[in-house]
């Protein structure tokens, strides 16, 4: 049964994957089913200040003031474990909620503040780690089985499954996929470009630059400069994005000669389209992200993610090669024989000899598994089926906060304020 409004709750000041996809998806619901849409986020939030409010509603959010979320409404959250949940919510026990995993480390047990670090350590120092916090990671696990047990928890992919899996220690027998969309465009490209011996390939990135994909970013760099030692093509590579880690890339590609790499820290969606459309010949990319590419028809190559260097034995991939909803893979073993630059080059090479055919695969695969009309209609059929209400888990004790956890976050306020 669906509720009379649905709250897409995602407080982030940043540009971020899951803060466009719930604003994108608000917008499209209740511009094609006039279904009630409500986003939560702090008042210079990034929903909050790109919301149409002639679509949608906007409820401001303060981690030191109480959100009131009452009536027959769902909410819709990224996955999260359950004593990291938005302090400042009052959710009425007859509220339902829906867990949506974007990340593949959203239900993962960790200590506060130094998950990134013991994942990009030695296996030691990660085993150790969740020897410390084995506790948690018994009450995560019974936190996903009651959302599984009442059709409250679905994952973009595989990967999202297996990773859950891992770092709860259960067992997800028949899990519930909804791919992240983009929204479908007029504007299409299907093979602009005349290659001759004189063209400059340009390769762009669009996206954060945070830890798990500064590492992939980096093998690229380097990838595409071995390219350019042995062969007679021209590159020009271009990075969209910001994040925590732009400066160490920057520092890293001052050390690249051979071609020309340039940063541009933001562009508004009409001004990424026109750039993507006219000017890049591949995007590279992960998550959300790869998916602006794609909904346009431009060859993409998904990226994998990693907290640690990627080796030169990585593969790279076209995103139509995949398996219909990941956008990322966590990288985790890799081929002692495969060779980075080369399986780039092999890639390179198909760009130029059929760019057209490229471009329609892509663009098709799009449509058949990440367009908004396709997921929307996904997600609507399960907001239906959830029978999770926040009064079950509060009194099951599964939202309880953690004295750990609510001591670390107070600290880090007051360090911040």
């Amino acid at each position: 049964m669906m509720p009379s409004a649905i709250y897409f709750c995602f407080p982030h000041r940043g540009v971020g994957g899951v803060s466009l996809l719930f604003l994108r998806l608000a917008h499209s619901i209740s511009e094609k089913y006039g279904q009630k849409c409500i986003l939560i986020d702090y008042a210079d939030g990034y929903m909050a200040t790109r919301a149409d409010l002639n679509l949608v509603d906007v409820v401001d959010y303060d981690d030191n003031k109480k959100t009131t979320i009452s009536g027959d409404a769902i909410v819709i959250f990224q996955s999260m474990t359950p004593w990291s949940i938005f302090p400042g919510l009052s959710i009425s026990d007859d509220v339902r909620i829906l867990f949506w995993n974007c990340h593949p480390l959203n239900l993962a047990a960790t200590l506060p503040g130094v998950r990134n670090f013991a994942i990009a350590s030695s296996g030691m120092i990660w085993k150790i780690s969740q020897l410390v916090v084995r506790s948690f990671r018994k009450r995560l696990g019974e936190f996903a089985k009651h959302l599984i047990a009442n059709d409250a928890l679905v994952f973009m992919d595989h990967e999202n499954v297996i990773s859950t899996e891992i770092n709860t220690g259960i067992n997800v027998e028949s899990p519930v996929f909804i791919p992240i969309p983009a929204i479908t465009c007029e504007r299409r490209r299907f093979g602009i470009r005349n290659f001759d011996e004189a063209s400059v390939i340009h390769l762009a990135w669009v996206g954060r630059i945070v830890d798990f994909k500064y590492f992939i970013l980096k093998r690229l760099l380097d990838d595409v400069s071995n390219l350019a030692d042995i062969s007679e093509l021209l590159f020009k590579v271009t990075i969209v994005g910001d994040g925590s880690h732009l400066e160490n890339l920057r520092g890293h590609s001052s050390r690249i000669t051979n071609y020309e790499i340039s940063f541009v820290t933001h562009l508004e969606e009409s001004e990424l389209n026109e750039f993507l459309a006219t000017d890049v010949d591949i995007l590279f990319g992960m998550g959300t992200s790869a998916l602006e590419g794609a909904k346009l028809g431009v060859p993409t190559v998904l990226l994998d993610l990693s907290y640690k260097n990627v080796p030169d034995t990585y593969e790279y991939s076209w995103l139509y090669q995949r398996d219909g909803s990941t956008l990322g893979k966590t990288l985790r073993d890799f081929s002692p024989e495969g060779s980075s630059y080369r399986s780039l080059s092999l890639l390179i090479a198909e760009l130029l000899q059929e760019e057209q055919v490229l471009s329609q695969k892509t663009y098709s695969y799009f449509l058949e598994n990440h367009s908004m009309e396709v997921v929307t209609d996904k997600l609507l059929s399960t907001l239906g089926q959830s029978t999770c209400f926040w009064g079950d888990l509060r009194l099951n004790g599964l939202v309880k906060p953690s004295l750990i956890y609510k001591l670390f976050y107070t600290f880090r306020r007051i360090l911040l304020t």
